[in-house]
């Protein structure tokens, strides 16, 4: 039995495709190029349509500003607030395909946030509609004499768009170097004493600059969460098993677990993974924007205070600027490379990035800008806390009392 030949013609099909850039296209198309343009082009505006789809859910949904102020002298250390992001892992909701690809529904996305108007000093907590009684009830459970304060939005007292006449801004993202199975250094590696009866707060030097900024700048950081299933821990325990030579063969048991081999360094480092994977965790995203008076603003020390600050929790893991949001304006010769974007053209695509950051920030956008990352409950409280009785930052808002109920015995009329 005999087979057709068939024959092709490489080299002069490959000169008919330098003849021409429409000539090749029309041939790449006709020879099935166009099952590729037709996946393209439906993915495209399949994404398109979800995108608008969510856009409308959020726009749907309505958000309370809250202000929490505690009294000055509070004594709860960020494991207070670690037992509230405790609570908070529960608003968790599994989605079904269709509210997640046909309705668009999406996660409930809290935003804390920390900021400074001349250097008065807020704490805020947006949330949805749904879930603001639930919020609140968990911080009165840890801070039964904390005041919750509904206001309006702060963000929309500055310019959204740039350039601008009267201010300049400048803003960035945080994000983690490594895989989440490498937990950050938190709270209690900031405990120290005999019995760790002391506690140095991280945040106290963060304050104290945030105090430190003078009327005409602004400076905002926001802490972006969203609970998620346990799925992150698998990868981790991966992680924690290759470092620690667990195997799952069983073909040779005797090599199934070697911890006992492990230094005292690595023995260390399995126990902080390990303590990472045993708490609930959040889809992370950390954003700060920083927007002055044109005679007023001071990039580089901003840029220098908030490395400063989030280089505190560098252990396992540790904080980086995104680099496709922010610019290098931290370095010695930053006139110089301001004076690049503008001689070479660059200008406006600058401009553009602090409009999109900015967007980013009021819309308290979890999507947008870097990868989202993981941080378990106690990360997430060693970043954000209140401030203990030790801080000293002087213009932190708390209440000048606390507040209780009379007593029953009091008489009235």
């Amino acid at each position: 039995m005999s087979f057709p030949t068939i024959t092709l013609d490489i080299w002069g099909w490959l000169a008919t495709l330098g003849a021409s850039p429409w000539k090749t296209a029309w041939i790449l198309f006709h020879s099935g190029g166009w099952i590729l343009f037709v996946w393209v082009f439906g993915w495209g505006v399949w994404h398109i349509w979800l995108d608008k789809r969510r856009n409308a859910f959020e726009r749907a949904q309505r958000y309370f500003m809250l202000t929490v102020n505690l009294p000055k002298q509070t004594e709860q250390s960020p494991k207070a607030v670690e037992n509230i992001f405790g609570h908070l892992a529960g608003l968790y909701r599994g989605l079904t395909k269709k509210e997640e690809l046909w309705e668009g529904q999406v996660q409930t996305t809290l935003s804390l946030e920390i900021t400074s108007f001349g250097g008065y000093i807020r704490y805020y907590i947006r949330v949805g509609e749904k879930f603001r009684d639930l919020v609140e009830a968990t911080i009165f459970a840890q801070y039964p004499d904390a005041e919750i304060i509904e206001t309006a939005d702060y963000a929309g007292d500055l310019p959204h768009y740039f350039p601008n006449e009267k201010y300049d801004m400048w803003g960035a993202e945080f994000l983690t170097k490594k895989s989440p199975a490498y937990p950050i250094k938190t709270y209690p590696f900031f405990e120290h004493g005999p019995s760790k009866e002391y506690f140095k707060d991280p945040l106290a030097s963060l304050l104290e600059f945030l105090s430190k900024l003078k009327k005409g700048e602004n400076l905002w950081i926001q802490f972006l969460i969203q609970p998620t299933t346990d799925d992150w821990k698998k990868a981790c325990e991966a992680e924690i098993d290759k470092i620690t030579g667990k195997l799952k063969s069983t073909e040779k048991p005797e090599e199934t677990f070697k911890m006992l081999m492990l230094t005292p360094g690595e023995r260390q480092m399995v126990e902080q993974m390990q303590m990472k994977v045993s708490k609930n965790g959040f889809l992370t995203k950390v954003r700060i924007v920083y927007v002055a008076e044109k005679q007023m603003i001071r990039k580089g020390p901003v840029v220098g205070a908030m490395k400063g600050a989030f280089a505190q929790y560098n252990g396992l893991n540790e904080f980086k600027i995104y680099k496709h949001i922010a610019p290098k304006t931290d370095y010695f010769w930053q006139k110089h490379k301001l004076f690049e974007y503008l001689s070479f053209g660059f200008y406006k695509t600058w401009h553009t990035r602090q409009n999109h950051l900015m967007r980013a920030y009021v819309n308290r956008d979890i999507g947008w800008g870097g990868p989202m990352y993981i941080l378990n409950t106690e990360e997430l409280a060693t970043l954000f806390h209140f401030p203990m009785t030790e801080v000293k930052a002087p213009l932190v808002q708390k209440t000048e009392a606390k507040k209780a109920e009379p007593p029953f015995s009091l008489p009235t009329g």
